[in-house]
């Protein structure tokens, strides 16, 4: 049962990365000269009414945060303000912060990124860092690498267009869905040009104060066209890779015998096992005493790619996941079949075959270790933070279950106990996708209510918790 729930987890982030990567390009070319349609109040209305229908069959407990009676409220308040014909891209700034209220990050409506791009097609040129507490906005990068920017790395965002970045995030949250702020904030991070479009109407221009260094300064930008991007791209093309941030990297201090895993993504498990192996047979010939495993800009992946490192720091058989409650609808079952005609997955086919309603799924079997000569035995610590998220977060839970060392930062973005497994749905008329969450997780050591991250054992801020686990190191 374990294995297939780790398919289900692969399969559930393919599904996503597909159709933001249909929505984000494949419809930015495709109709970029389109007239915008026009829906009318009542296809609107209808498409309210169905939202409500389909997550309310699909989810096992969409109410777990948010009232029922509430939520109707909301969804009553809004059909009353449906008086006019509108498009996707208004449609979706109405409902989305309905969708939000059920703190699911699984349970979403996908952005209608192509009717942004179809109606005047730039995009605001830089890349920030949001987060739920101050700084709430720092620039990061350039949306491209051969672009040159007119603001300093790193310099902390006061306002845009004289609105304050503390307004700004909280807009923001406000239409993303999520268990946490933080995690509402890391999933539209890339596509923050549309929601500062959405929510504020500029589009082309921009006056960013920010700080650095104790000096504010003033900026106008103008935004990049998409046409100017694509070439931009293409160029970028040219630059070696080799200052592409590495999913995983290994460094060794031999001096206080300390080695730091940067582990930035649950990607590729192939990749994965030969940097591990390897990693492993390096810590053990400089003879290593402590090691480091940093998690905390680390969104999931592939759940296997943690059993895989259990494998060389775990010194007991161990799960990840305790168990599941799946519930199984209608809707449900006509997604998985056409996933099933697209992939022939025989876990899709096992789940057809189930009875509707709620079930459960107990994970009994533990994961053995294999015999490893290059199992650590020293001290470990893990680094984590509320940017930890999905697989990252079932990597950190399942390290303070089975006591493998101490853990260092903030509390996880990913829940203990979390909805997940998706299904998709477009609404009947404006044909915007939700996404809707069937299946509740539990950790392990999760009980029944633990709606919240893994907690630390030294709660440190993020930023900090590296610099106080060397100095931890370096004291003892």
């Amino acid at each position: 049962m374990l294995a297939n729930i780790k398919k289900n987890n692969q399969m559930k982030k393919l599904i996503t990365i597909a159709i933001f990567i249909i929505f984000l390009i494949g419809n930015a070319f495709g109709q970029s000269n389109d007239k915008i349609k026009l829906y009318s109040a009542n296809e609107l209305r209808d498409d309210v009414d169905s939202l409500t229908k389909y997550i309310e069959e699909v989810h096992p407990n969409a109410f777990f945060k948010f009232p029922k009676d509430k939520f109707y409220k909301k969804t009553d308040s809004i059909k009353s303000i449906i008086d006019k014909p509108m498009s996707d891209f208004d449609f979706y700034f109405l409902v989305s912060p309905l969708v939000a209220k059920l703190e699911d990050g699984h349970t979403s409506i996908q952005p209608p990124v192509k009717e942004y791009f179809s109606t005047n097609p730039v995009i605001f040129p830089y890349l920030l860092k949001l987060s739920a507490k101050e700084p709430y906005l720092v620039f990061d990068r350039e949306i491209a690498k051969t672009m040159k920017s007119k603001i300093p790395h790193n310099a902390l965002i006061i306002s845009i267009n004289d609105i304050a970045s503390n307004q700004i995030i909280n807009d923001l949250a406000n239409l993303s869905s999520g268990e946490s702020k933080s995690f509402r904030l890391a999933r539209i991070n890339d596509v923050f040009f549309f929601y500062l479009y959405g929510l504020y109407g500029e589009k082309s221009n921009y006056t960013i104060k920010y700080k650095l260094n104790n000096i504010t300064e003033t900026e106008n930008i103008s935004c990049i066209h998409l046409d100017s991007l694509m070439k931009m791209k293409k160029r970028d093309t040219s630059i070696s890779k080799e200052n592409k941030p590495k999913d995983y990297s290994l460094s060794i201090n031999k001096e206080n015998k300390t080695a730091i895993i940067d582990f930035e993504s649950f990607n590729d498990v192939k990749i994965f096992k030969i940097f591990i192996d390897s990693a492993f047979q390096q810590i053990k010939e400089n003879k290593t005493e402590n090691l480091i495993i940093d998690i905390r800009n680390n969104g999931g992946g592939n759940s296997i790619i943690g059993d895989e490192f259990f494998q060389y720091i775990s010194h007991e058989n161990f799960m990840q996941v305790a168990k599941s409650k799946t519930k199984n609808s209608r809707l449900m079952k006509e997604f998985y079949k056409m996933m099933f005609a697209k992939t022939q997955d025989s876990l899709l086919l096992y789940r057809l075959n189930n009875p509707d309603g709620l079930g459960e799924f107990q994970s009994d079997s533990l994961i053995k270790l294999r015999e490893n000569p290059l199992r650590f035995s020293g001290t470990i610590y893990l680094l984590t933070s509320t940017n930890t998220f999905s697989s990252a977060a079932f990597f950190a839970q399942c390290f303070k279950y089975y006591k493998m060392g101490q853990i260092i930062g903030e509390e996880t973005g990913g829940w203990m106990v979390h909805y997940g497994d998706l299904v998709f749905a477009k609404l009947p008329n404006s044909k915007l996708t939700l996404s809707i969450s069937h299946t509740l997780w539990y950790e392990i050591g999760a009980k029944e209510n633990d709606f919240h991250g893994t907690i630390p054992d030294i709660n440190v801020p993020s930023e900090k918790a590296l610099d106080y686990t060397l100095e931890l190191i370096k004291n003892q």
